[in-house]
């Protein structure tokens, strides 16, 4: 492919008003490069009257686009293949934004005078016309011209209030219920959508993870659901804010819809299926010597230092031997124990976490996270062996105690006791 052809260079300081419009600006920069000097109230003022401005702006500049199109001056020696070619050449604009701007700007000069107007009047933004003009055209052949009028009336007042993404919403409904076909067409599109559906887990070199995919709206409304209740925030020690920021709130909330899932009893309702005959599980990997140290017997590597091999997932990253009693006491856990030379000694019994009438009655007694200060609901809580299970402890309500996932982490970690 060659490279888009260049449009002419404009002639001139272009036409009348450019000069002073350019006047307007540099002295509208030389306020704002002293913007310390204005009030708030100048601040918020200046603001809402530069979006105005440049929404007029923007209609005065996609008048220009579409007598270009009009005329049909992308033919004129050019080379360009399109008026949106030549826009390319001339501003340096992706396909996707010229191609925009000229069906947008022809719309505006003909169906669209309506929205014209309100974007002249800065009364909404080219981002909001867009929308419009999209939905208009989206509108089925057998909407006649008076409710086409309509229509656009009712987006344009919309627009007023909603931002692009709300109003693109507002459209969307308002195009289906002008659809005679609009149930077998949103139920023929919803099912393009479903099928869209994607996710993939990327592991990274470091042992964590990214996700990325696609969910359809229904799927995504399912998602969102269970992960609202579980994200929200939290208070922190002493009845303070909590500081996780929205994303890790999130992250965190689809850990716990997992853990919860594994918890069900293979018997219960809503059980995970098995996999070749057994229920799920988190295999992790320790090698003896790291479980002889995690007892205190002091192990030495082949060098006679001291030191120990970590824990490795199922996924082949490794995990410390700490991190694998933390999930102990709430995941389950199949150690397997390996000589030096690698080959399996012993394959330990299955852990399970606390079930949920232990759990419940546990949760009855604390009420919340039971470190010192912390009131973390104990809906947002793990349940901790007081006594580890790897050490005979029970999985009982006298061997339990609430610890929110935060403090759990720090329990492990420095060796902490929980009463």
């Amino acid at each position: 492919m060659g490279d888009t052809p260049a449009a002419p260079e404009p002639d001139g300081d272009g036409p009348i008003g450019v000069a002073a419009l350019a006047e307007a600006v540099d002295e509208m920069l030389a306020v704002a490069a002293e913007a310390w000097r204005l009030t708030e109230s100048e601040l918020v003022k200046g603001i809402a009257a530069l979006e105005a401005q440049a929404a007029r702006l923007d209609a005065a500049r996609l008048a220009f686009t579409a007598e270009v199109d009009r005329r049909g001056m992308a033919a004129g020696g050019s080379g360009a293949t399109g008026t949106a070619a030549w826009l390319r050449g001339l501003l340096r604009l992706t396909p996707g934004e010229a191609t925009g701007r000229v069906s947008l700007g022809s719309w505006l000069d003909g169906e669209g005078a309506v929205t014209k107007t309100a974007l002249s009047d800065g009364a909404l933004s080219a981002r909001h016309a867009s929308v419009i003009c999209r939905t208009m055209a989206r509108l089925h052949p057998a909407v006649d011209p008076e409710t086409r009028a309509e229509a656009q009336g009712v987006l344009v007042d919309q627009a007023r209030r909603l931002d692009p993404d709300q109003l693109a919403r507002a459209a969307r409904y308002l195009r289906h219920r002008l659809d005679p076909e609009s149930g077998e067409r949103l139920a023929r599109e919803e099912d393009r959508q479903a099928e869209r559906c994607d996710f993939t887990v990327s592991l990274d070199s470091d042992g964590g993870s990214h996700l990325r995919g696609y969910l359809d709206p229904v799927s995504t409304a399912t998602l969102l659901s269970g992960l609202d209740p579980l994200s929200a925030p939290r208070p922190a020690a002493e009845g303070g804010y909590d500081t996780r920021s929205p994303g890790l709130r999130r992250a965190q909330a689809l850990i716990q819809l997992v853990e919860r899932a594994m918890a069900i009893p293979p018997d219960g309702p809503g059980a995970l299926p098995s996999q070749r005959g057994a229920r799920p599980r988190m295999v992790v990997t320790v090698p003896l010597a790291t479980l002889l140290a995690e007892l205190g017997i002091p192990a030495l590597d082949q060098d006679g230092q001291a030191g120990v091999e970590p824990a490795v997932l199922a996924t082949g990253q490794v995990v410390s031997a700490r991190t694998a009693q933390q999930l102990a006491c709430e995941a389950e856990i199949l150690p397997v124990l390996l000589d030096e030379h690698g080959n399996p000694l012993d394959v330990g019994r299955t852990v399970y976490p606390f079930p949920d009438r232990i759990r419940r009655a546990i949760e009855t007694r604390d009420q919340h996270c039971t470190f010192p200060h912390c009131q973390a609901p104990a809906t947002w809580c793990h349940v901790h062996h007081l006594v580890p299970f790897s050490e005979g402890g029970s999985t009982s309500v006298t061997n339990g105690a609430l610890v929110c996932g935060r403090h759990h982490r720090q329990v492990h970690s420095r060796g902490w006791w929980v009463k």
